[in-house]
This record gives structure tokens, C-alpha cells and sequence, in this order.
């Protein structure tokens, strides 16, 4: 990703938007994330679509299943199957994106969040 300056020397991403210290570009919903994070979230973007390449792989062909059939075969189906999965799986992520720095900071990686919420006490 290349970074330009803008004109007060601040890196700029190719979007135009203003760029990070650290060379990520910063968004408004990515405002607030540290390195890490965002370096966490491109990974779980990027194994998710290696993993749904690797199930469009693995799928069935369609072989035996007339080109001229309006019926899906058993590889179309568990091709949609796949499709169907990996939507949900980034919606997943893209949902827990938007809601990540909703916890302080200070209350760790334990995976409970503000006093009562998600939490037995």
C-alpha cells in the first residue's frame, strides 16, 4: 500500500483518507485501533478467503448434470452451500469490527464485556 503526504506531512492512504503513524490508513470505523488490532483484522479477512477458496476447491464438480438442465446438481449446491457460509462468516467478522472498542480497554481480552453485559454478575 503505497501512503502519499498531504499537505500539512501527514501520510495519506491511496483513498485519500488520513494516514496513520504507524502507515495503516485511518478509517472512521478503524479510528482508535491500535497496529495490532488492525494487522488481527486483515488476518481473520484473509483466512477467511483462503479457507472459502480451499471449500470451492474441495466442492464437487458438476459433472453429470446436463448443461441444458435447469436442475442444480451436487456441486452447485454445495458450492452455494459454501458462498452461503463465507457470507456469514464475514458478516461475522465485519459486525465484531464495528462493535470492538466498544469495551475499555483496560478490561483485557477476557471476552466479557461492561458490567452486565454478557456477563453472570
Amino acid at each position: 500500500m503505497a501512503l502519499a503526504q498531504s499537505e500539512d506531512g501527514e501520510p495519506d492512504g491511496d483513498d485519500g483518507t488520513p494516514g496513520r503513524e504507524d502507515g495503516w490508513p485511518e478509517g472512521p470505523v478503524s479510528a482508535g485501533w491500535s497496529a495490532d488490532d488492525l494487522l488481527m483484522l486483515t488476518q481473520l479477512y484473509v483466512d477467511q478467503m483462503i479457507a472459502t477458496g480451499c471449500l470451492f476447491l474441495e466442492a464437487p464438480a458438476s459433472a453429470g448434470t446436463p448443461v441444458t438442465t435447469s436442475e442444480p446438481g451436487p456441486g452447485d449446491r454445495a458450492r452455494e452451500r459454501v458462498a452461503l457460509t463465507a457470507a456469514r462468516r464475514l458478516r461475522l467478522i465485519s459486525i465484531g469490527r464495528l462493535h470492538w472498542l466498544d469495551r475499555p480497554a483496560d478490561e483485557g481480552t477476557s471476552g466479557r464485556g461492561p458490567a452486565g453485559i454478557g456477563t453472570a454478575g
